[in-house]
């Protein structure tokens, strides 16, 4: 499965690629949520994983501009500011979920699956083979 992980916190971008990279999935990061619309022009992700407070672009305004072109996208958003306006008011949908930071990789893994409607296949493969 193909993550899009747009964060502009260097650290946090590390830590989530390794941590899914980990869990199976394919991660490209970007920092910058304008590059983010051209990297899904190239290729599609299954799916976003968006932070809220990026300092280029609002999240929510970039998800509606994805999802603009792309209305079925899955989204994850996330913020690590406890009181968010926009946050505040959004509501999970079968393609949208929030999350705040800092957030379990199994909760980030779980979202995936949801908002994806799928259970992570690449998530369960690489459990399996750690396991063996």
């Amino acid at each position: 499965m193909h993550v899009l992980l747009v964060d502009d916190d260097e650290n946090i971008l590390f830590a989530v690629t390794c941590g899914l990279e980990v869990e199976g999935f394919r991660v490209e990061s970007v920092m910058e949520g304008r590059r983010a619309i051209g990297m899904i022009q190239r290729r599609r992700p299954d799916v976003v994983v968006l932070d809220i407070s990026l300092k280029d672009i609002n999240g929510i305004a970039l998800a509606s501009m994805m999802r603009e072109s792309w209305p079925d996208l899955p989204i994850i958003f996330a913020t690590g500011h406890h009181k968010y306006d926009g946050l505040e008011a959004m509501q999970e949908t079968p393609r949208t979920a929030t999350l705040r930071k800092p957030y379990p990789m199994s909760e980030l893994v779980l979202k995936i699956g949801r908002v994806t409607r799928r259970a992570p296949e690449a998530s369960i493969e690489a459990r399996n083979e750690r396991r063996a």
